[in-house]
C-alpha cells in the first residue's frame, strides 16, 4: 500500500479507521511532526485512474459554483487571519493566476509564541479537522535517508518554514459561510487564549 500511494507511513491505515487515535506527533528531523505525513518510502501514486476520471466527468457541471465556494471560504479565513500579522503568514495568490484553493494553507511565525501543535491540538479538541502542509522540505523525510540528491548550498529555507511551522485546515466547497465562521471562531479563540496568556 505504501508504494501504491504516496509512500507515507499512514497508508499501512487506510483501509482501517484512525478515528480518536489520532496522536499526531513524533520528531521528524528535530519538528514535531503529523505522523500522518511523513514519507518512509517514495510512493507512485497509482490509483485507479478510470475511477478517478468517471467521477471527475460527472463532478464537472460542479465545477462553477464549488470554485465560487472556495473563493469566498478563501477571502473569509484571509481577512480573518490578516487580523493578527504578528502570529500568522497567510497564504496569496499569484496575481494573473486563477485558481480554486484545495485548502486553507499558511504558516505560524516563528516566533508567535505557540507552535503549530498547539494550535492544531486546539482545533482538532473542537471537531476541527487540521493537518501539517503536504510535506515542507523532502529532503528531510524518512525517505530520503541514503539517496543521492543535491540543494542549494544554503539549504532550502523556504521549505524548512513550510514544514516546521506550516498547517492547513479545510474548506471544502460543502462548507457554508456558518462552517468557516466556525473555523475563524475557534482560531480566534486560540489567539485570545494565547494572548491571555501573555
Amino acid at each position: 500500500l505504501m508504494l501504491r500511494r504516496w509512500g507515507r507511513r499512514s497508508e499501512v491505515q487506510f483501509y482501517g479507521t484512525r478515528r480518536g487515535e489520532h496522536s499526531f506527533w513524533e520528531d521528524l528531523d528535530g519538528t514535531r511532526y503529523d505522523n500522518l505525513f511523513i514519507f518512509d518510502l517514495p510512493g507512485w501514486n497509482f490509483e485507479p485512474s478510470e475511477v478517478g476520471a468517471a467521477f471527475g466527468l460527472k463532478q464537472l457541471d460542479k465545477l462553477p459554483r464549488n470554485h465560487a465556494r472556495r473563493e469566498r471560504s478563501f477571502a473569509m479565513l484571509c481577512e480573518a487571519l490578516a487580523r493578527h500579522p504578528d502570529l500568522f503568514i497567510p497564504p496569496r495568490t499569484t496575481d494573473g493566476l486563477y485558481t480554486a484553493w484545495h485548502t486553507f494553507c499558511f504558516i505560524i511565525r516563528k516566533d508567535a509564541g505557540f507552535e503549530r501543535a498547539d494550535l492544531q491540538s486546539w482545533l482538532e479538541e473542537r471537531g476541527i479537522a487540521t493537518r501539517t502542509v503536504w510535506t515542507g522540505n523532502a529532503a528531510r523525510q524518512p525517505m530520503m535517508e541514503g539517496a543521492t540528491f543535491r540543494q542549494p548550498p544554503g539549504g532550502l529555507p523556504n521549505a524548512d518554514q513550510v514544514m516546521e511551522r506550516g498547517m492547513l485546515v479545510s474548506m471544502n466547497h460543502g462548507m457554508d459561510d456558518d462552517d468557516i465562521a466556525y473555523v475563524i471562531g475557534h482560531i480566534e479563540g486560540f489567539v485570545a487564549d494565547r494572548r491571555g496568556r501573555a
